[in-house]
């Protein structure tokens, strides 16, 4: 049996981190959220609208389990080559794209 050939209507796409910053005048980029994750991969610090704070990182085995995956899977999230094979792989004819709705959103919930 063949593919069967499908529209996809909400997919998303992370833009590269560094889009906002580098492209916006020097004191929006200021503003625009970014994190910094600390040596040990523990903790990081978020930086937000000119205000800071840090957050401990999850360390499960679950959590590690899930950025693995997303790793291997997501790639097609921020790589555009990579996107179009998965698209093809999966019989996916053409997507509705959205970009990311805040910088970082996904990458927070990790």
């Amino acid at each position: 049996m063949g593919k069967i050939w499908a529209n996809s209507g909400d997919s998303h796409f992370l833009e590269p981190e560094s889009l906002w910053r580098d492209n916006l005048p020097p004191r929006l980029a200021e503003l625009v959220p970014r994190a910094e994750k600390d040596p040990d991969g523990e903790w990081e610090t978020v930086h937000i609208d000119g205000m800071s704070f840090r957050r401990k990182l999850p360390t499960s085995a679950a959590a590690k389990e899930w950025k693995e995956l997303r790793e291997k899977v997501g790639a097609g999230e921020h790589d555009l080559d990579r996107r179009m094979r998965d698209l093809d792989q999966e019989g996916i004819w053409a997507e509705l794209v959205f970009p990311s709705l805040v910088p970082h959103q996904g990458r927070l919930a990790l």
